[in-house]
C-alpha cells in the first residue's frame, strides 16, 4: 500500500498567457489527504520573456490566501524564480503547497517582472470539501514523467514535469499524466478499472463527444494509489482536446469520473495538410514565382509572423522547398484578405520593395534589419526625430507612434541607435511597448562613452544631465 501523502484533485488546472509582456503559467490543483485538503499551484514562465538588467531577472510572485466565509486572509508569502543567461532559453517551474481545511477560499497570485513595469493579477475562487466515497483525482499533464534527476519535481517514486499551458506542442510525441485515487469503503470482492479516453473538444465529462483513443487497466486493491500513463499522440491534429478518465466496475458502471482539457498545436504538419487538401493553390497567382522571387517575398513577410508561424516560416526558409514556400504566401494572404488576395500581397509588397531600398546595407535586405522591420511590422511612424551630432552618443533615432493598431497600445515610442556607425546600420536599443524590447539600462549602452564623465550615475542605467544628451528628454517628453 502507498505511504506517501497522497492528495486528490477537484480544482481545473488553469494556463494562462500575459496580454503583456509576460508568459506564464499558472495551475493551481486541489488535493486531499487524510489530514484535510492540500493546494498545490505550479507557476511556470518562459525565461525569455522576463526583462534581464545585467544579465539577470527576475519574476517575484505574491501568493494571498483569504477564507471567504471567515473574510480573514489565512497565508501570505512572497516568491521569487530567477533567470540568468545561462537559462534564458528554458521555461522555469516553482510549485508551493498550503494545506487548507474544509471551506470556500480565494486565491489571489501576484506575478511581477522585476525590471519592468510588469505587473499581473490572478484569482481564483476554491471550494475545499472532504470526500467520502470512490473518489479520481483530475489528471496532472506532464511533458515528461520517469526517473530523470533532470526533471524539476518529485512524487511517489516518480519525478515529472508539468505542461506549461496544458498544450501539446508540435513535436511532443506522447502526453504523460497522473491521477490518484482513493478506494475508503473498498470490500474483498471489489474490483475496478480505470479508462481513459482522448475527447475531441474542450467538454464536461456529462458531455458526449467524438473519442478519439481509448484505453483499460484493473485499478489495484489498495485504499489509495496513484495511475500514471503515457499516451502516444503522435496522430492528433491540431485542435482542442480533453482528457477523461473513469473508474467502473465490473459491470461497466462508472462510479467515478474526472477530466483535464488541453489543446495540440501543430502548425508545421497543419500547413502540409492544408496544402494537400487545397484545390487552387496550384493553379493560383503563385504558381508562376520564381524561387528568388519567393525567397524575397517570404523575408519581406517575416514582420507580420509571429509565434509558433515565424518557426514554420524559419523552417520553411531553411529546407527551401519552392512547394512549401509558395504555399505558405499563398496560405497567408488568402487568410488575410480571402476576397482580394493577389492585390493585397502586390500592395504589402510595393511597399516592402520600397523599405528595402530604403534601409538596405552590407549585411542583408532593408527589411532584414530592425528599422526596416519595424516599418513594415507597425506602418510608418507618425514621427521620427533624429539625431547625428550628439558628442557622446552614436547617431540615434526615436520612432514615436500615436497608435499600435496590431497591438492597441497608444504613444508607443522606439529607440534605434547605430554603434557601428557604418551607413543603415541601426539597432533597436529601447521601446515601451508591452510587445518588443524593452531595455531599462538603455542610456546606459547608448552614452557609454560618456560613462567617465560622470561619478556614479551609471549605476541606475541613467545618463546624467548634460545639454548635449538629449535621448531621455526627447524619448519620454517630446
Amino acid at each position: 500500500m502507498l505511504r506517501p501523502l497522497i492528495l486528490f484533485v477537484f480544482v481545473f488546472g488553469i494556463c494562462l498567457q500575459a496580454d503583456g509582456q509576460l508568459a506564464y503559467s499558472i495551475h493551481p490543483t486541489l488535493y486531499y489527504g487524510d489530514e484535510g485538503g492540500y493546494l498545490e499551484n505550479y507557476l511556470g514562465i518562459q525565461s525569455k520573456t522576463l526583462t534581464l538588467k545585467d544579465g539577470k531577472g527576475t519574476l517575484e510572485y505574491i501568493v494571498q490566501i483569504n477564507e471567504i466565509q471567515a473574510s480573514q486572509t489565512i497565508h501570505v508569502g512572497k516568491y521569487a524564480i530567477d533567470v540568468t543567461d545561462h537559462n534564458l532559453t528554458t521555461d522555469l517551474w516553482d510549485v508551493q503547497r498550503y494545506a487548507l481545511n474544509d471551506g470556500t477560499y480565494e486565491l489571489l497570485v501576484t506575478l511581477i517582472d522585476k525590471h519592468a513595469a510588469d505587473t499581473i493579477e490572478y484569482a481564483l475562487k476554491l471550494v475545499v470539501d472532504q470526500p467520502q466515497s470512490l473518489s479520481l483525482s483530475k489528471p496532472l499533464l506532464c511533458s515528461a514523467l520517469g526517473k530523470e534527476s533532470t526533471l524539476p519535481f518529485e512524487k511517489y517514486g516518480f519525478r515529472y514535469e508539468k505542461m506549461a499551458y496544458n498544450l501539446v506542442s508540435e513535436d511532443q510525441q506522447s502526453l504523460y499524466f497522473f491521477q490518484e485515487y482513493h478506494q475508503p469503503d473498498l470490500a474483498d470482492n471489489d474490483q475496478y478499472f480505470i479508462k481513459y479516453s482522448i475527447i475531441k473538444e474542450l467538454r464536461n465529462p456529462s458531455m458526449a463527444g467524438e473519442e478519439i483513443m481509448a484505453g483499460y487497466q484493473k485499478l489495484s486493491t489498495d485504499i489509495r494509489g496513484v495511475y500514471t500513463k503515457a499516451i502516444d499522440v503522435s496522430l492528433l491534429r491540431s485542435g482542442d482536446y480533453h482528457l477523461l478518465t473513469e473508474i467502473i466496475d465490473k459491470e461497466k458502471n462508472q462510479v467515478a469520473v474526472n477530466h483535464q482539457n488541453f489543446q495540440v498545436m501543430r502548425p508545421k504538419r497543419d500547413l502540409v495538410l492544408m496544402m494537400e487538401k487545397d484545390q487552387f493553390f496550384e493553379t493560383s497567382w503563385v504558381k508562376d514565382f520564381t524561387k528568388e522571387e519567393t525567397i524575397y517575398a517570404l523575408k519581406a513577410l517575416s514582420p507580420q509572423i509571429d509565434g509558433q508561424r515565424s518557426e514554420i516560416l524559419n523552417q520553411i526558409l531553411y529546407e527551401q522547398d519552392l512547394r512549401k514556400m509558395k504555399y505558405f504566401i499563398y496560405s497567408y494572404w488568402s487568410s488575410q484578405v480571402p476576397q482580394y488576395t493577389e492585390d493585397a500581397y502586390n500592395s504589402y509588397m510595393k511597399v516592402a520593395k520600397a523599405v528595402d531600398q530604403t534601409y538596405r546595407n552590407n549585411v542583408g535586405f532593408g527589411f532584414e534589419n530592425d528599422r526596416g522591420f519595424y516599418f513594415l511590422k507597425y506602418g510608418k511612424p507618425d514621427i521620427v526625430i533624429t539625431e547625428e551630432h550628439e558628442p557622446s552618443a552614436p547617431p540615434y533615432e526615436i520612432w514615436i507612434y500615436n497608435r499600435l493598431e496590431n497591438t492597441g497600445e497608444t504613444d508607443i515610442r522606439f529607440l534605434f541607435y547605430n554603434p557601428s556607425l557604418s551607413g543603415n546600420d541601426y539597432q533597436i536599443l529601447h521601446s515601451n511597448s508591452n510587445f518588443d524590447v524593452r531595455n531599462p539600462d538603455w542610456q546606459r549602452s547608448l552614452y557609454n562613452q560618456a560613462q567617465g564623465e560622470i561619478d556614479g550615475a551609471f549605476n541606475s542605467g541613467q545618463a546624467g544631465d548634460n545639454f548635449q544628451r538629449n535621448a531621455a528628454n526627447y524619448f519620454n517628453n517630446f
